[in-house]
């Protein structure tokens, strides 16, 4: 039978055939319920207890169909229940309620170790980098009893530590007491940023305590601890043979292969293989699972291995390999499939592969719910679900009627040879090509970045990472047992590991190897994956079939022709974006006639978190392009994002000062080098200059002048002032006396809206400045601090209303019809932090940014 017979012949879904997918939508719906409306949960328990009981008389009593109505209602409600009390339900000494100390103050927590130290990568030597970090590791602990005030309180909760340094007898199970500063996980400052709150929160960790010193964390009492805590000792014991035996980079790789260890990767290498697609081969999934699993189930089709005994031993394998590697939802459902296939081997019977992996599904949801959010569950399901849908369409292999096969039998072997590898070859890209293109928008979406050399580069990495789950799980095996042998499998896995790091490095820097992209919105999403679940469902020949083709082609064109690659539209006003990037500076400027300003992009440390925030919140905006870039002066934390950010989006021109064009430092060195190399023009920026924008927008530079002022790149900042049918505002860098004080002679003052000089400090000069400009609203763009509050106060004793970044989140001006009005992405009450509450988070949606009155 030829490939068009086949896939005239290949099968719909069939809703009667898969009643557990039935169960699996029903249980989505339940979960999506409660997530949107917040049920209050005796309502859930009371309706779920009537579902259940008429359901059980509507069975007894033989009418199927309302029963079987019923049957989904009391699932979806069950599901509903469970997502509700993982998301919202905490007991009520939950510390994150009890104990949360004023910012700055230490407390003591006495807790259970229920992951050890995990070493975390070493800060790159990148000049772009001002203050270099130490060695430090994390861990997770269950919370026992607090400090607070000096009284000591039971407690509960998980809770992450991050720990500045690496204490090395610390295990899973042991009782340790730790001294730090105890915080609520902040959530998003920035729109299309990724909320590390909710993150944390779907697996109910609210707290984040920072230990400054290993001397702070204290072992109380050796304990064997439970389960999960040996697989936990065994998990880091299997690592440190690892680095016996391997280079450290060589080691950190293969652990985040083997052993799902990925937090000691170097950023760089995971920014590699994110941005050639094949970031999945550092989390633990399918691919090795299937590797683990498939040489036994070989051996055992093959009787090589008993067939029966050989069948249970890979379910017992994969199984206590999911545990081993922390039960993640993608191994997790690698293995029930897995499971389920064996067990349709055994029993002889045909297993759906809809129903299989709707199985997974519902033992996943049920252990967590939340995955039905989280991207790592949902690439996987559907790369899995894909490949089961394109299945029939994908038999390219040796013909299957009899007279097609006696003449296939007749040819020469080497023929039959080489063209089942082509055969093979061909399948297998078709099958990653529908995977790729199956699971582009959610990609797109959350990790912004397309790459469509993955497409083969993920075949050819098959090799190397199979060499390493065996070569490595042979050394991990000889270590334990006969550790001089170890040395021998791990020659080979230290060359799969070069091989692969070398394989996506060369992909990595091929031209149109990877782009990055806004994302398609939500909506089209939800539309994408409709309309092809409704081609499967419905008949080849129908007309819901083809009415389901065509909008499944319009929706593939129309997010790449309109919503990914469109600028921002052109609005009657000028809208400014105080970016939240912690101790530094970046404000984007978009003005009426589509021009886009990013004036300052940069932060304290590394630069990496300025990068990100930046660039989600122009991805929210579908900007792709910056007319114009603006560096104030020559300080990192105002620039060190810059040369990334030309990475990811295109730049007309650079302007800077006289003294950030002439500096020799090794930051600004590569500053103006990485311009260079991407071709974008610097230009110098001085008093009086003026940009041409057009329009009723003027941008005039107040600060430098050409003589430079001697003293520290403060001094000579840029100061930009924007105005707009009589509304204006000023950014003035870091600056600080003397030039405060020239400037504030030179130029009339008053503008509604100051950015705050240096961050906020108190000591440049912000009373004088105040005078000056005698502002209506204050934005401060810093990191939280112990004198927050102190700064916040300074800046609102004039009248003015000041706004902490660190607390408001991202802060947006909107100039219009001659007036203004700020705008901030989180709640503010009277210059506090947000308070934490279980039953309310703060969405990324611009939609829900609250307005200053």
């Amino acid at each position: 039978m030829r490939f068009a017979e086949r896939q005239k012949h290949a099968p719909a879904i069939s809703l009667r055939l898969t009643p557990l997918f039935v169960l699996f939508l029903a249980a989505s719906g339940g979960i999506l319920f409660d997530h949107v409306l917040d049920a209050q949960p005796i309502a859930l328990l009371t309706a779920f207890a009537g579902c259940l009981t008429i359901g059980t008389l509507a069975l007894c009593t033989r009418r199927i169909r309302a029963a079987t109505i019923l049957v989904l209602l009391t699932v979806a409600l069950l599901f509903a229940i469970r997502h509700h009390f993982q998301w919202n339900l905490f007991p009520a000494n939950h510390i994150a309620l009890r104990t949360i100390q004023p910012q700055g103050q230490a407390t003591r927590l006495q807790a259970v170790v229920l992951q050890a130290p995990r070493t975390l990568p070493e800060s790159d030597t990148d000049v772009l980098q001002t203050i270099p970090s130490d060695v430090r590791s994390t861990m997770l602990v269950r919370a026992i009893r607090a400090n607070s005030s000096d009284d000591w309180m039971d407690v509960s909760g998980t809770v992450r530590v991050t720990i500045e340094g690496v204490p090395d007898q610390v295990r899973a199970g042991d009782g340790v007491q730790l001294t730090g500063v105890l915080r609520r996980i902040a959530p998003a400052l920035n729109p299309g940023q990724m909320d590390f709150q909710k993150f944390y929160r779907q697996d109910r960790i609210l707290c984040h305590l920072l230990v400054s010193h290993v001397q702070n964390v204290q072992v109380t009492q050796r304990r064997w601890g439970g389960f999960f805590a040996l697989m936990d000792r065994a998990r880091n014991h299997f690592n440190r043979i690892l680095h016996r035996h391997l280079d450290p980079q060589q080691a950190t790789v293969a652990a985040a292969i083997i052993l799902g260890q990925r937090e000691s990767v170097d950023r760089s290498i995971i920014d590699q293989f994110m941005e050639t697609g094949t970031l999945h081969v550092l989390a633990i999934s399918g691919l090795h699972v299937g590797i683990v699993s498939g040489i036994f189930l070989l051996a055992a089709t093959r009787k090589i291995i008993p067939f029966h005994s050989g069948t249970l031993a890979v379910v017992a394998l994969v199984m206590a390999y999911a545990l081993l590697t922390g039960s993640r939802s993608p191994v997790l459902r690698a293995s029930i499939l897995v499971a389920i296939v064996c067990s349709s081997w055994l029993t002889r019977l045909r297993a759906h592969s809809f129903n299989s992996l709707s199985a997974a599904a519902l033992v996943i949801l049920f252990h967590n719910p939340c995955d039905l959010f989280s991207p790592g569950a949902q690439l996987s399901f559907i790369a899995v679900g894909t490949l089961s849908a394109v299945a029939p369409f994908l038999f390219l292999g040796p013909p299957i009627d009899p007279l097609d096969r006696l003449i296939w039998k007749t040819r020469p072997l080497p023929v039959r040879m080489m063209r089942t590898f082509i055969y093979g070859v061909v399948r297998m890209l078709l099958a990653s090509a529908a995977v790729w293109l199956t699971t582009l928008p959610i990609v797109a979406a959350n990790f912004h970045i397309v790459s469509p050399l993955a497409i083969p580069l993920n075949l050819i990495i098959w090799l190397p990472v199979t060499v390493i789950m065996l070569a490595g799980g042979l050394t991990i095996l000889l270590g334990l047992v006969l550790p001089p042998l170890a040395a021998l499998p791990a020659v080979f896995c230290h060359w799969g590991v070069t091989a692969l790091l070398s394989l996506t490095d060369d992909w990595h820097h091929l031209s149109g190897s990877h782009f990055w992209v806004a994302g398609p919105p939500a909506w089209w999403q939800i539309s994408f994956y409709g309309l092809g679940f409704g081609i499967l469902c419905t008949q080849r020949k129908s007309a819901a079939n083809v009415l389901s083709r065509l909008g499944f082609v319009a929706t593939m064109i129309i997010p790449f022709a309109h919503g990914i690659y469109q600028h921002a539209v052109p609005r009657h006003e000028v809208q400014c974006t105080f970016v939240a990037v912690g101790h530094g500076s970046a404000v984007i400027v978009q003005l009426p006639a589509g021009q886009t300003l990013l004036y300052d992009s940069g932060r304290l440390g590394f630069p990496k978190p300025a990068v990100d925030a930046v660039s989600h919140v122009l991805w929210h905006r579908r900007i792709r392009h910056l007319d114009a870039v603006i560096v104030s002066h020559a300080d990192a934390d105002h620039y060190n994002a810059i040369p990334e950010i030309a990475e990811r989006f295109s730049m007309g021109i650079v302007y800077a000062p006289p003294h950030v064009l002439k500096d020799d430092s090794p930051g600004v060195a590569l500053l103006r080098s990485e311009m260079t190399r991407h071709g974008i023009p610097l230009k110098e920026i001085v008093a009086g200059s003026k940009l041409k924008i057009g329009g009723d927008v003027s941008a005039s530079v107040l600060h430098p002048v050409r003589t430079e002022l001697d003293g520290p790149d403060n001094i000579n900042s840029v100061v930009l002032s924007v105005e707009y049918q009589g509304q204006r505002i000023i950014l003035p860098g870091d600056l600080e006396n003397p030039a405060t004080t020239a400037l504030t002679q030179a130029y009339p003052g008053h503008y509604q809206i100051l950015m705050a000089p240096h961050h906020g400090s108190l000591s440049s000069s912000p009373d004088e400045i105040l005078r000056w400009t005698t502002p209506q609203s204050v934005i401060i763009s810093a990191s939280e601090k112990d004198d927050a509050d102190q700064i916040v106060a300074r800046y609102q004793s004039t009248g003015a209303t000041a706004l902490h970044l660190a607390r408001s989140g991202a802060v947006v001006v909107r100039f219009r019809n001659d007036a203004y009005r700020i705008e901030t992405f989180l709640p503010v009450a009277e210059g506090k932090s947000p308070t934490f509450d279980t039953k309310n988070d703060h969405s990324q949606s611009a939609k829900n940014f609250t307005q200053v009155e």
